[in-house]
């Protein structure tokens, strides 16, 4: 099993040697799984294939954006049946012990219940609010992560500084009252889910993707919540146009990071 193992890992870092994230000058160090292993039911990921070449700093520098998204996504989960209490139970203390000021960015004070209609049930679930900061702080920066390492994984290159990923959010708010893009989600024309044998990602992470020339477009569909959408331009320039959006690029320094404004809603996202 031990040598098993260390023959699989050196033979990962043979074929990805350099860090994806940090613009493509970094040794790759460690194996960063692209979404974090805490986001799957019972820490269940269903196969190794979204491992990614990373350096130490581009991997555990991001554990707390990792943790707070898998509690978001979680949370949200309308397959709330096939959810053993204890996953959201560990992320709850978790969050609460390292990151308590994320549960203060909740509007418990304007959360309502909504009748939506399930397979044909009119099933009652609870609307609530979070403060745009959340998403500034945390969700959007995981979600650039996640553009950065399936970037390399389907378009095979790595980001450089010049590079620019733009996000976008479509809460489960969205989905339940229509308002999503349809013509344009079903214009990304692959499909994937993480699979090996007969365990797949299903019903916990789901997406869709396109690539031309030097860009690419991922919708990412979390625990059936909420869909994070990232458009990836090889060229800043051609990023521009979204100045109302969030954009990240990312560098030997820094890592990823910020390059825009925030991007804040009138009034908060509802989840």
């Amino acid at each position: 099993m031990g040598r098993n193992w260390k023959n699989r890992r050196e033979r990962f870092f043979e074929r990805h040697s350099i860090c994806c994230f940090c613009g493509g000058n970094t040794v790759a160090t460690t194996e960063e799984h692209a979404p974090q292993i805490s986001f799957f039911i019972g820490r269940q990921l269903p196969a190794n294939s979204h491992a990614f070449p990373a350096c130490e700093r581009c991997n555990h520098g991001t554990k707390h954006f990792d943790q707070v998204a898998s509690l978001m996504a979680m949370m949200q989960r309308t397959m709330i049946d096939s959810l053993p209490h204890n996953d959201i139970d560990i992320l709850i203390n978790g969050v609460a012990n390292n990151y308590p000021e994320v549960f203060n960015l909740l509007y418990k004070d304007t959360t309502e219940d909504l009748i939506v209609n399930f397979d044909g049930i009119d099933q009652e679930v609870v609307n609530v609010e979070f403060d745009p900061l959340l998403f500034e702080a945390w969700l959007d920066p995981w979600a650039a992560k996640q553009a950065f390492a399936l970037y390399y994984k389907h378009c095979g290159r790595i980001l450089d500084e010049n590079a620019r990923v733009v996000i976008r959010w479509l809460t489960n708010s969205n989905l339940l009252s229509g308002n999503i893009p349809i013509e344009f989600l079903d214009s990304l024309e692959n499909i994937e889910l993480i699979r090996q044998g007969k365990k797949t990602s299903d019903l916990q992470y789901e997406y869709r993707w396109s690539a031309k020339d030097d860009f690419a477009c991922f919708s990412l569909l979390l625990h059936d919540t909420s869909i994070a959408i990232a458009a990836v331009y090889e060229n800043q320039a051609d990023a521009n146009k979204h100045f109302n959006l969030p954009v990240f690029a990312t560098s030997l320094e820094k890592g990823i990071h910020r390059v825009s404004n925030p991007w804040f809603t009138v009034g908060p996202y509802n989840m």
